[in-house]
């Protein structure tokens, strides 16, 4: 037996190895969006919004104390 006469499971096993990569690198990719969408809670994007100047301290003192008022009380509906 040659192996030309068996090419056809080489080729098997390397698109095989093609799409476990490509499986691979879509759950990473899966993986990584739900970790950027757990940051973006709505205290995270004021600081963000703090950070780059947009609004000044005292708006988001009073922001944020709307945000922590506002959690505690959908709690209890």
């Amino acid at each position: 037996m040659q192996w030309t006469e068996n090419w056809h499971m080489g080729f098997m096993w390397v698109l095989l190895a093609i799409l476990l990569i490509g499986a691979l690198l879509m759950f990473m990719r899966f993986l990584a969006n739900v970790a950027d969408r757990r940051m973006d809670s709505p205290e995270h994007m004021l600081r963000r919004r703090y950070a780059a100047g947009e609004i000044d301290e005292e708006t988001y003192e009073r922001m944020l104390e709307k945000l922590s008022r506002g959690s505690g009380d959908e709690s209890r509906e």
